[in-house]
């Protein structure tokens, strides 16, 4: 799904939680397209080679992160299946470092 048709999924959140929430909605969905297209059609060599790609793909990372820490917690209850805590935490620049270093031995690098 591409982000332009995504955003209409979230239309129904306006009335609940806070008013910045379908923002920050629109924020998850924008940096995951983003990433999804960075990444789709990549081998794990050619990511781990491409420090920009890398790059990128760690500040849309953040960006996921921040969004979902900020989300209202009404909105986070009303989606428990959502690992919330675990997206938020990975903006934090010591986790998301820990994260990449997975990633990387993940590779075989």
């Amino acid at each position: 799904m591409r982000f332009e048709e995504a955003r209409f999924l979230i239309l129904p959140l306006r009335s609940m939680g806070d008013p910045r929430d379908p923002a920050l909605v629109l924020d998850l969905i924008a940096a995951a397209s983003k990433i999804i297209s960075y990444t789709t059609g990549k081998s794990k060599q050619a990511f781990a080679d491409d420090s920009q790609l890398i790059s990128a793909v760690s500040f849309e990372v953040a960006v996921l992160g921040e969004a979902a820490k900020r989300l209202s917690r009404d909105l986070q209850v009303t989606y428990p299946e959502i690992p919330w805590r675990q997206i938020a935490a990975v903006r934090d620049v010591p986790d998301l470092l820990g994260h990449l270093r997975r990633i990387q031995t993940g590779l075989g690098t």
